[in-house]
């Protein structure tokens, strides 16, 4: 085999070694996300590169190959200006001088395995790679542990190719061998533990009152130190619908103090209270059942009590009534202990909602007699009022609000100091309606950071000292913040500890709560509007994070208005039809979108990227063949200037450089004439005798060398 082919058997295997292990790398800076990296246009820069380096290694050219390969990228940068295009051709430049350095025989034989193992360590770490990443790692790292044991061969790496190639060609499943059987047995051995654990701490706690001494839910309002440790199971919750509620309310308190917070009352004692000034603050709207079912629906919960000892009975937040008998207040429930409940889910930053608050801020505070509401519940619900609340509740609840003092204990301000009064005022100098004071403090607070490692249990005043000092905390502190600032700016507010219920994206019915959804939030009391949730912790998601996204539009094809669903992803029309009972002529029309349209606008789509992609194709083949021709151009022009002994010497080093090719692996020739034994043609050997005969007298001699001469050794092709 000539020299010529086993160097391009060499090159080619290392370029497709280096293929292997740059896409583990790749999949990483994509799953980065900082770069808007695209395999395809990374692909394409990357085989330019290596084009760009086989061309120059062909031509004996290798030092050309970093600042040719620098000046395409930048000619290309600087044509296009395209950041996305900047950002993968940039990425593909420094995998490629990557490729570059492991050349060097130096970093050739370590290079591979180092970075073969950090790849291999990021993955383990992930988890989860997909089949070519898992295919390509193996590859890569076989191919590094024979570079480093020097048994490597061009028939070796092939053959790993081969195989690696095969692998990647049999059938699998998307996702890798899973072990269900050993996960499944790990899994029950770690939860049987946890459960013991739990079992054990339940009942320790039961014996000794340890009073919640454990990471979550605590019924005593204490201000506790930094949260450390697992939370056990607490709850499980059954809902009903479309699952809508996420936080669950458990104790309310008024007061703040040094050590945390008193005067609790439970939200069952105030029981639908709330729902007075709630539908009232509608009928004052003038809302309608379309809008009201943009923000609000009843639905049903279950809960039952797991490994938790407490006097609080759970409901969500905005509770009507309970579906069976409760066991009086003040005793302690604990594991087995269930109800049902029904209630009311509120979008408080719906569009509707809002129209519902600005209503408050600009009109009358007049109730509505119980049978005005009556039929208005119905109307908007399809409900009786009576079993949420009675008459005469909801008269005494409408002669409580008119009354002014009813809401001063929820004005307490005990803790309040200058700095914190001067910090509100300079929060909410803005605002002028009760609701946006309330929402630019909680805008602020959000700005803290979350820690749960903050202990401020000893401070004097910990709310001080978390505004002013740490600038973090945990749920704790962020609520005990925005009470004391709303209540500084003249709103009323309370303290409501209890749970968050994570997200529950598969929309599961039955759900498992544990101590680490343990949370405390703050609600606020608008005249008019009633009491509405505010979320000052920073990493939870507020009421503009978990909107329903419901809302009325108008069509050419109805008289009335629609109700089209622009986020939420289920048919919301069927859903007034089953929950409502609407007559058939109200049956709400959705806006269809043409499969045909959509199919159209994809194969457009597809179409659009295949054309981007082939221009950005010829460009760099045309720019490539464009520098190959300035390259050869400017070699031809240097040489026609050369004087006529120049000439015969450039000449005569082509020949030599073609003839080191043939000469035996190890040898060196020490005059131009060694070159004649490596030539097995007598023709060519005479002819190339001839040659060299005339150069020596030229360059020995000082002889002139003639046109013929020079162009014999120009011309002259080695047969092999």
């Amino acid at each position: 085999m000539s020299e010529l082919k086993k160097n391009i058997i060499i090159y080619v295997q290392s370029a497709l070694f280096f293929i292997c292990l740059i896409i583990p790398g790749l999949e990483i800076v994509y799953d980065m996300g900082i770069f808007r990296i695209s395999r395809f246009y990374f692909g394409c820069y990357c085989f330019m590169f290596l084009m760009i380096r086989l061309v120059l290694s062909l031509v004996e050219k290798d030092k050309m190959v970093i600042w040719l390969s620098v000046l395409t990228a930048g000619i290309i940068m600087a044509i296009f200006r395209d950041v996305e295009l900047i950002e993968n051709i940039i990425i593909a430049l420094i995998f490629f001088l990557l490729f570059y350095l492991f050349v060097i025989k130096k970093i050739d034989r370590f290079g591979w395995i180092v970075v073969a193992v950090l790849m291999l360590g990021f993955w383990m770490k992930k988890g989860m790679p997909p089949k070519i990443v898992s295919v390509c790692l193996f590859v890569s790292l076989i191919y590094g542990i024979m570079k480093l044991t020097d048994n490597m061969s061009e028939y070796y790496s092939f053959v790993i190719l081969l195989i690696g190639m095969l692998t990647l060609c049999i059938p699998a499943k998307d996702t890798p061998i899973q072990w269900n059987g050993i996960k499944r047995t790990i899994s029950f051995v770690r939860e049987s533990s946890f459960r013991i654990v739990s079992e054990a701490e339940y009942f320790l706690e039961g014996l000794t009152d340890f009073n919640g001494a454990h990471k979550g839910y605590s019924d005593i309002g204490r201000l506790t130190g930094r949260i450390t440790g697992k939370g056990r199971e607490e709850l499980i919750v059954r809902s009903s619908g479309e699952n809508k509620c996420r936080y669950l309310s458990g104790g309310v308190y008024k007061t703040l103090t040094v050590k945390g917070m008193t005067d609790k009352e439970s939200m069952i004692e105030t029981g639908s209270e709330w729902f007075v000034d709630y539908i009232n603050s509608l009928y004052r709207a003038d809302i309608n059942k379309y809008e009201a079912a943009c923000f609000s629906r009843i639905e049903k919960m279950d809960i039952e009590y797991r490994y938790i000892h407490t006097r609080d009975i759970f409901v969500p937040e905005r509770f009507l009534y309970y579906n069976n008998d409760i066991p009086s207040l003040g005793n302690k429930y604990g594991r087995g202990f269930s109800y049902s409940v029904d209630y009311m889910a509120i979008d408080y930053a719906s569009p509707y909602y809002l129209k519902v608050i600005d209503s408050a801020a600009s009109g009358d505070m007049v109730y509505g007699s119980y049978e005005e509401i009556k039929d208005y519940v119905r109307t908007i619900y399809n409900i009786d009022i009576k079993k949420i609340i009675s008459k005469e509740d909801y008269d005494r609840v409408v002669s409580c609000i008119s009354d002014s003092g009813t809401f001063e204990e929820y004005l307490d301000t005990s803790l309040l100091t200058p700095e914190i009064q001067e910090l509100t005022s300079e929060v909410t100098k803005d605002a002028k309606t009760d609701y946006e004071k309330a929402k630019a403090i909680e805008t602020y607070l959000r700005g803290y950071k979350y820690d749960t490692s903050v202990d401020l249990k000893d401070s004097d005043n910990y709310v001080e000292s978390f505004l002013f000092e740490s600038c973090s905390g945990y749920c704790i502190h962020y609520a005990s913040a925005m009470v004391l600032m709303l209540r500084s700016a003249g709103i009323p507010s309370r303290y409501i500890s209890g749970f968050l219920k994570p997200d529950n994206h598969k929309q599961e019915k039955e759900e498992i709560i544990s101590g680490d959804s343990a949370h405390a939030w703050v609600e606020a009391y608008l005249k008019g509007v009633g009491w509405i949730r505010l979320e000052p912790t920073r990493i939870m998601r507020r009421a503009e994070g978990i909107t329903w996204g419901l809302e009325i539009v108008s069509t050419e094809e109805t008289s009335g208005d629609i109700l089209e669903n622009y986020q939420a992803g289920f048919d919301q029309g069927q859903y007034y039809i089953e929950e409502h009972h609407l007559a058939e002529n109200d049956e709400i029309p959705l806006n269809t979108v043409s499969k045909t349209s959509a199919r159209d606008s994809e194969l457009k789509f597809y179409l659009r990227v295949f054309f981007r992609f082939g221009r950005y194709i010829l460009i760099m083949l045309g720019f490539m063949m464009l520098m190959l021709i300035i390259y050869r151009g400017a070699r031809m022009y240097l040489y026609i200037k050369m004087q006529p002994e120049e000439k015969l010497k450039e000449n005569i080093r082509i020949v030599c450089r073609r003839l080191d090719k043939l000469m035996p692996e190890g040898e060196e020739a020490d005059s131009v004439m060694d070159y004649l034994r490596v030539i097995d043609d007598d023709n060519t050997r005479n002819e190339l005798r001839s040659i060299f005969d005339e150069y020596y007298r030229v360059r020995f001699r000082g002889d002139a060398p003639s046109e013929e001469l020079i162009s014999r050794a120009r011309s002259f092709r080695l047969e092999q």
